[in-house]
């Protein structure tokens, strides 16, 4: 695990998808697909991979918001593995809600798969 496989899994991404945006840091990858219609982000935790897809579902007001047992807000600038209360779940952030899936993994081989599989089902 290191940031190595960080920018193994953002080459591979690169290569195969049309990213439109990325933040490659020591301990995290952040990027947008689909013109910003999914956000994924790659963090180095427990000695493997934190993955974390969002998909942009709707544009809301707070007020409208009919999820609140099972969303969760997502402050401004994060988009961390640790701060999804669920497996999979709705989040929002400003005036969008996402449909979100994470994932641990041990291999960066495993998180880009994970990646393509959400991507490609949604």
């Amino acid at each position: 695990m290191s940031a190595q496989g960080l920018a193994q899994i953002f080459k591979l991404l690169e290569m195969t998808l049309p990213i439109e945006v990325h933040l490659l840091f020591d301990d995290t990858l952040i990027f947008y697909l689909d013109n910003e219609r999914f956000l994924v982000a790659i963090d180095l935790v427990f000695e493997g991979y934190g993955v974390i897809v969002y998909k942009k579902v709707v544009r809301s007001k707070n007020w409208m918001l009919p999820l609140r047992e099972t969303s969760s807000y997502i402050p401004r600038g994060t988009y961390k593995y640790l701060y999804a209360p669920k497996r999979q779940g709705y989040a929002m952030r400003s005036e969008n809600i996402f449909e979100y899936w994470k994932q641990w993994f041990k291999r960066p081989q495993d998180a880009l798969r994970f990646v393509l599989q959400i991507i490609t089902q949604y």
